[in-house]
């Protein structure tokens, strides 16, 4: 399954104690029967450019809860709004 996801741009940004770049992205997610987009940060280890991106979701259960992930790593630039 993959979701609409519009990256408004980088909120914040770091580097961990592993050395490693993290971006947080201020964002929209369109989800299944919801009206309107919903506003939610997310944690990403790539900057995103702002733009609408289809990105995979991925359901999965950890410690006996119900889990979900967007792979932001994998997100693929939508063609919403390009000249065809």
């Amino acid at each position: 399954m993959e979701l609409k996801v519009e990256v408004e741009g980088i909120k914040k940004s770091g580097v961990s104690k592993s050395n490693t770049p993290y971006f947080i992205l201020a964002c929209y997610v369109v989800l299944p029967g919801v009206k309107h987009p919903q506003a939610c940060d997310l944690f990403s280890d790539k900057a995103l450019n702002p733009g609408t991106y289809d990105v995979p979701a991925a359901f999965s259960i950890k410690e006996n809860r119900p889990h979900f992930e967007l792979k932001l790593s994998e997100a693929k630039g939508s063609k919403i709004g390009q000249a065809a």
